[in-house]
Protein backbone atom coordinates (compact mmCIF):
# COMPACT_ATOMS: atom_id res chain seq x y z
CA UNK A 1 0.00 0.00 0.00
CA UNK A 2 1.36 3.41 -1.01
CA UNK A 3 2.55 5.70 1.77
CA UNK A 4 3.54 9.30 1.18
CA UNK A 5 7.16 10.09 2.04
CA UNK A 6 7.82 12.24 5.08
CA UNK A 7 11.09 13.78 3.94
CA UNK A 8 9.45 17.12 3.12
CA UNK A 9 8.52 17.72 6.76
CA UNK A 10 12.11 17.00 7.84
CA UNK A 11 13.38 19.50 5.29
CA UNK A 12 10.94 22.11 6.58
CA UNK A 13 12.28 21.76 10.10
CA UNK A 14 15.87 22.14 8.88
CA UNK A 15 15.24 25.25 6.80
CA UNK A 16 12.91 28.10 7.63
CA UNK A 17 13.23 29.30 4.03
CA UNK A 18 11.74 26.19 2.44
CA UNK A 19 8.07 27.31 2.62
CA UNK A 20 8.93 30.48 0.70
CA UNK A 21 10.91 28.53 -1.87
CA UNK A 22 8.07 26.06 -2.35
CA UNK A 23 5.55 28.84 -2.83
CA UNK A 24 7.74 30.46 -5.47
CA UNK A 25 8.08 27.16 -7.30
CA UNK A 26 4.34 26.60 -7.14
CA UNK A 27 3.64 30.05 -8.60
CA UNK A 28 6.15 29.50 -11.40
CA UNK A 29 4.42 26.21 -12.24
CA UNK A 30 0.99 27.85 -12.36
CA UNK A 31 -0.27 26.00 -9.28
CA UNK A 32 -1.22 29.19 -7.47
CA UNK A 33 -0.26 27.62 -4.15
CA UNK A 34 -2.75 24.77 -4.53
CA UNK A 35 -0.16 22.09 -3.77
CA UNK A 36 3.51 22.47 -3.06
CA UNK A 37 5.26 20.32 -5.65
CA UNK A 38 7.72 18.98 -3.06
CA UNK A 39 5.07 18.38 -0.40
CA UNK A 40 3.03 15.25 -0.98
CA UNK A 41 0.38 14.48 1.60
CA UNK A 42 -1.60 11.27 1.50
CA UNK A 43 -4.01 9.99 4.13
CA UNK A 44 -3.51 6.65 5.73
CA UNK A 45 -5.54 4.05 3.82
CA UNK A 46 -8.87 3.16 5.36
CA UNK A 47 -10.39 -0.30 5.64
CA UNK A 48 -13.99 -1.00 4.71
CA UNK A 49 -15.64 -3.64 6.84
CA UNK A 50 -19.33 -3.06 6.11
CA UNK A 51 -21.31 -5.20 3.69
CA UNK A 52 -21.73 -3.74 0.18
CA UNK A 53 -24.96 -2.28 -1.10
CA UNK A 54 -25.69 -1.77 -4.81
CA UNK A 55 -23.24 1.10 -4.73
CA UNK A 56 -20.43 0.22 -2.31
CA UNK A 57 -20.70 2.11 0.99
CA UNK A 58 -17.81 4.23 2.15
CA UNK A 59 -16.22 3.65 5.51
CA UNK A 60 -15.21 7.09 6.78
CA UNK A 61 -11.84 7.55 8.30
CA UNK A 62 -10.30 10.55 10.01
CA UNK A 63 -6.85 11.44 8.79
CA UNK A 64 -4.04 12.17 11.25
CA UNK A 65 -3.26 15.86 11.45
CA UNK A 66 -0.14 16.60 9.43
CA UNK A 67 2.20 19.50 10.14
CA UNK A 68 3.72 20.51 6.81
CA UNK A 69 5.10 23.96 6.09
CA UNK A 70 2.17 25.36 4.16
CA UNK A 71 0.72 28.85 3.98
CA UNK A 72 -1.60 29.81 6.82
CA UNK A 73 -3.64 32.83 7.76
CA UNK A 74 -3.41 34.45 11.16
CA UNK A 75 -6.71 36.21 10.60
CA UNK A 76 -9.55 36.29 8.11
CA UNK A 77 -8.46 37.90 4.79
CA UNK A 78 -10.17 41.20 3.99
CA UNK A 79 -12.18 39.69 1.14
CA UNK A 80 -13.67 37.13 3.53
CA UNK A 81 -14.84 39.58 6.19
CA UNK A 82 -18.36 39.67 4.77
CA UNK A 83 -18.84 35.91 4.79
CA UNK A 84 -20.99 35.04 7.78
CA UNK A 85 -23.66 32.55 8.67
CA UNK A 86 -26.22 35.30 8.09
CA UNK A 87 -25.59 35.88 4.39
CA UNK A 88 -24.70 32.40 3.14
CA UNK A 89 -27.39 29.94 2.06
CA UNK A 90 -27.69 27.31 4.76
CA UNK A 91 -27.46 23.57 4.13
CA UNK A 92 -28.48 20.85 6.59
CA UNK A 93 -25.61 19.66 8.76
CA UNK A 94 -23.62 16.90 7.09
CA UNK A 95 -22.20 13.73 8.59
CA UNK A 96 -19.18 14.39 10.81
CA UNK A 97 -16.65 12.24 8.98
CA UNK A 98 -13.83 12.30 6.47
CA UNK A 99 -14.28 9.99 3.49
CA UNK A 100 -11.11 8.67 1.84
CA UNK A 101 -12.61 5.97 -0.39
CA UNK A 102 -15.77 4.10 -1.27
CA UNK A 103 -16.57 0.44 -0.74
CA UNK A 104 -14.07 -2.14 -1.91
CA UNK A 105 -16.45 -4.72 -3.34
CA UNK A 106 -17.18 -3.22 -6.77
CA UNK A 107 -14.79 -1.72 -9.35
CA UNK A 108 -15.82 1.94 -9.11
CA UNK A 109 -13.13 4.66 -9.11
CA UNK A 110 -13.56 8.41 -8.65
CA UNK A 111 -11.08 10.72 -10.36
CA UNK A 112 -10.91 14.09 -8.61
CA UNK A 113 -9.19 17.27 -9.74
CA UNK A 114 -8.31 20.21 -7.48
CA UNK A 115 -8.31 23.78 -8.84
CA UNK A 116 -7.27 26.48 -6.42
CA UNK A 117 -5.12 29.52 -5.89
CA UNK A 118 -3.80 31.51 -2.95
CA UNK A 119 -3.98 35.25 -2.42
CA UNK A 120 -1.66 37.06 -4.82
CA UNK A 121 -0.71 33.88 -6.68
CA UNK A 122 -2.91 33.46 -9.78
CA UNK A 123 -3.43 29.84 -10.80
CA UNK A 124 -3.91 28.36 -14.23
CA UNK A 125 -6.63 26.27 -15.85
CA UNK A 126 -5.63 23.11 -17.69
CA UNK A 127 -8.29 22.93 -20.38
CA UNK A 128 -6.65 19.84 -21.82
CA UNK A 129 -7.68 17.86 -18.73
CA UNK A 130 -11.34 18.75 -19.25
CA UNK A 131 -11.16 18.08 -22.98
CA UNK A 132 -9.74 14.60 -22.41
CA UNK A 133 -12.39 13.78 -19.82
CA UNK A 134 -15.08 15.02 -22.20
CA UNK A 135 -13.74 13.13 -25.18
CA UNK A 136 -13.64 9.90 -23.21
CA UNK A 137 -16.98 10.39 -21.49
CA UNK A 138 -15.18 10.13 -18.15
CA UNK A 139 -17.03 11.41 -15.05
CA UNK A 140 -14.98 13.34 -12.51
CA UNK A 141 -15.29 15.48 -9.41
CA UNK A 142 -13.74 18.95 -9.49
CA UNK A 143 -12.84 20.63 -6.19
CA UNK A 144 -12.73 24.37 -6.91
CA UNK A 145 -11.31 27.14 -4.75
CA UNK A 146 -13.20 30.40 -4.39
CA UNK A 147 -10.38 32.57 -5.73
CA UNK A 148 -10.07 30.19 -8.68
CA UNK A 149 -13.80 30.51 -9.40
CA UNK A 150 -13.47 34.29 -9.15
CA UNK A 151 -10.70 34.17 -11.76
CA UNK A 152 -12.54 31.76 -14.08
CA UNK A 153 -16.30 32.37 -13.67
CA UNK A 154 -17.34 31.50 -17.23
CA UNK A 155 -15.33 28.29 -17.20
CA UNK A 156 -16.73 27.39 -13.80
CA UNK A 157 -20.24 27.92 -15.16
CA UNK A 158 -19.47 25.66 -18.13
CA UNK A 159 -18.09 22.94 -15.86
CA UNK A 160 -21.20 23.12 -13.68
CA UNK A 161 -23.47 22.53 -16.67
CA UNK A 162 -21.52 19.50 -17.89
CA UNK A 163 -23.32 16.31 -16.75
CA UNK A 164 -20.02 14.45 -16.48
CA UNK A 165 -18.80 16.61 -13.61
CA UNK A 166 -19.72 17.52 -10.07
CA UNK A 167 -18.21 20.49 -8.27
CA UNK A 168 -16.87 20.50 -4.72
CA UNK A 169 -15.74 23.28 -2.35
CA UNK A 170 -11.97 23.57 -1.89
CA UNK A 171 -11.94 26.68 0.37
CA UNK A 172 -11.56 30.30 -0.70
CA UNK A 173 -7.79 30.94 -0.54
CA UNK A 174 -6.31 27.47 0.16
CA UNK A 175 -4.92 28.00 3.68
CA UNK A 176 -3.89 25.24 6.06
CA UNK A 177 -7.10 24.46 7.96
CA UNK A 178 -5.09 22.88 10.77
CA UNK A 179 -3.88 26.40 11.62
CA UNK A 180 -7.14 28.35 11.36
CA UNK A 181 -9.66 29.15 14.05
CA UNK A 182 -13.33 28.13 13.56
CA UNK A 183 -14.42 31.63 12.50
CA UNK A 184 -11.82 31.80 9.73
CA UNK A 185 -12.61 28.25 8.62
CA UNK A 186 -16.28 29.16 8.34
CA UNK A 187 -15.42 32.26 6.32
CA UNK A 188 -13.31 30.23 3.87
CA UNK A 189 -16.14 27.76 3.38
CA UNK A 190 -19.02 30.22 3.17
CA UNK A 191 -17.36 32.68 0.79
CA UNK A 192 -16.72 29.82 -1.62
CA UNK A 193 -20.29 28.55 -1.27
CA UNK A 194 -21.56 32.03 -2.04
CA UNK A 195 -19.51 32.57 -5.17
CA UNK A 196 -20.27 29.05 -6.40
CA UNK A 197 -24.00 29.65 -6.05
CA UNK A 198 -23.73 33.08 -7.69
CA UNK A 199 -21.80 31.67 -10.64
CA UNK A 200 -23.44 28.27 -11.10
CA UNK A 201 -26.81 28.54 -9.35
CA UNK A 202 -26.05 25.89 -6.75
CA UNK A 203 -23.77 25.16 -3.84
CA UNK A 204 -21.35 22.33 -3.29
CA UNK A 205 -22.24 19.51 -0.89
CA UNK A 206 -18.74 18.02 -0.65
CA UNK A 207 -15.50 19.61 0.55
CA UNK A 208 -11.78 18.92 0.33
CA UNK A 209 -9.27 20.30 2.85
CA UNK A 210 -6.39 22.29 1.34
CA UNK A 211 -3.22 20.18 1.57
CA UNK A 212 -5.34 17.42 3.13
CA UNK A 213 -4.70 18.83 6.62
CA UNK A 214 -7.31 19.42 9.28
CA UNK A 215 -8.15 19.23 12.97
CA UNK A 216 -11.20 17.65 14.59
CA UNK A 217 -12.52 21.17 15.11
CA UNK A 218 -12.09 21.99 11.42
CA UNK A 219 -13.95 18.81 10.50
CA UNK A 220 -16.80 19.85 12.77
CA UNK A 221 -17.05 23.27 11.11
CA UNK A 222 -17.16 21.69 7.65
CA UNK A 223 -19.97 19.35 8.68
CA UNK A 224 -21.86 22.16 10.39
CA UNK A 225 -21.93 24.04 7.09
CA UNK A 226 -23.55 21.08 5.34
CA UNK A 227 -20.49 19.68 3.58
CA UNK A 228 -19.17 16.12 3.57
CA UNK A 229 -15.37 16.12 3.82
CA UNK A 230 -13.66 14.08 1.11
CA UNK A 231 -10.00 13.08 1.08
CA UNK A 232 -8.34 10.44 -1.11
CA UNK A 233 -6.55 7.12 -0.98
CA UNK A 234 -4.58 7.40 -4.23
CA UNK A 235 -1.92 10.12 -4.57
CA UNK A 236 -1.03 10.94 -8.18
CA UNK A 237 2.01 13.08 -7.41
CA UNK A 238 1.15 15.41 -10.29
CA UNK A 239 2.16 18.66 -8.50
CA UNK A 240 5.69 17.36 -7.96
CA UNK A 241 8.31 19.41 -9.84
CA UNK A 242 9.82 16.18 -11.14
CA UNK A 243 6.54 14.48 -12.07
CA UNK A 244 6.14 13.17 -15.60
CA UNK A 245 3.11 11.71 -17.41
CA UNK A 246 4.57 8.24 -16.91
CA UNK A 247 5.23 8.73 -13.20
CA UNK A 248 1.70 10.04 -12.64
CA UNK A 249 0.10 7.15 -14.52
CA UNK A 250 2.31 4.58 -12.82
CA UNK A 251 1.63 5.98 -9.33
CA UNK A 252 -2.12 5.81 -9.84
CA UNK A 253 -2.07 2.43 -11.53
CA UNK A 254 -0.03 0.92 -8.70
CA UNK A 255 -2.33 2.20 -5.93
CA UNK A 256 -5.82 2.08 -7.40
CA UNK A 257 -8.33 -0.48 -6.18
CA UNK A 258 -12.09 -0.85 -5.92
CA UNK A 259 -13.60 2.29 -4.42
CA UNK A 260 -10.51 4.46 -4.80
CA UNK A 261 -10.63 8.27 -4.78
CA UNK A 262 -7.73 9.62 -6.84
CA UNK A 263 -6.36 13.14 -6.32
CA UNK A 264 -5.08 15.06 -9.35
CA UNK A 265 -4.91 18.75 -10.28
CA UNK A 266 -6.28 20.89 -13.11
CA UNK A 267 -4.58 24.24 -12.51
CA UNK A 268 -1.20 23.52 -14.07
CA UNK A 269 -1.39 23.95 -17.87
CA UNK A 270 1.40 22.07 -19.56
CA UNK A 271 1.94 19.84 -16.55
CA UNK A 272 1.98 16.04 -16.65
CA UNK A 273 -1.68 15.46 -15.74
CA UNK A 274 -3.38 15.89 -19.10
CA UNK A 275 -0.76 13.89 -20.97
CA UNK A 276 -1.06 11.04 -18.47
CA UNK A 277 -4.85 10.80 -18.61
CA UNK A 278 -5.67 9.15 -21.98
CA UNK A 279 -3.53 6.03 -21.48
CA UNK A 280 -4.37 5.88 -17.78
CA UNK A 281 -8.11 5.95 -18.40
CA UNK A 282 -7.79 3.33 -21.12
CA UNK A 283 -5.65 1.05 -18.94
CA UNK A 284 -7.94 1.27 -15.92
CA UNK A 285 -11.01 0.58 -18.03
CA UNK A 286 -9.21 -2.42 -19.51
CA UNK A 287 -8.72 -3.67 -15.94
CA UNK A 288 -12.47 -3.45 -15.41
CA UNK A 289 -12.75 -0.18 -13.50
CA UNK A 290 -15.72 2.11 -14.03
CA UNK A 291 -15.33 5.85 -13.45
CA UNK A 292 -17.89 7.70 -11.34
CA UNK A 293 -18.10 10.97 -9.42
CA UNK A 294 -17.45 11.01 -5.69
CA UNK A 295 -21.16 11.39 -4.95
CA UNK A 296 -21.94 8.44 -7.20
CA UNK A 297 -19.21 6.41 -5.52
CA UNK A 298 -20.67 7.14 -2.11
CA UNK A 299 -24.24 6.54 -3.19
CA UNK A 300 -25.31 10.14 -2.70
CA UNK A 301 -26.76 10.19 -6.22
CA UNK A 302 -27.35 7.59 -8.96
CA UNK A 303 -24.27 6.11 -10.58
CA UNK A 304 -23.83 5.59 -14.30
CA UNK A 305 -25.78 2.31 -14.11
CA UNK A 306 -28.70 3.90 -12.31
CA UNK A 307 -28.03 2.25 -8.95
CA UNK A 308 -28.27 4.04 -5.63
CA UNK A 309 -26.84 3.40 -2.23
CA UNK A 310 -25.95 5.02 1.08
CA UNK A 311 -22.93 6.89 2.36
CA UNK A 312 -22.24 4.26 4.94
CA UNK A 313 -23.67 1.11 6.47
CA UNK A 314 -22.53 0.26 9.98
Amino acid sequence: MFTAPGESNDLSRRSGHLPVLLSLIAVAMGLGGCRHPLLRLSPSPAVVTSAPTTVPPAMPTTLPVATPSVPSAASTPADLQGATDDNAPALPQAELTLITHGGRSLPYVALTFDACQTVGHPAGYDEAVIRILNDGGTPATLFLGGLWIQRYPSRTRALATNPLFELGNHSWSHPDFARLNPKDIGAEILRTQEIMENVTGRQATIFRFPYGTHTDEALEVVARHGLLAVGWDVESGDPDANASPDSVAEAISAQVQNGSIVILHMNRPGGPTAEALPDLIEQLRARGYQFVTVSQLLGLEPDALGATGRVRSD
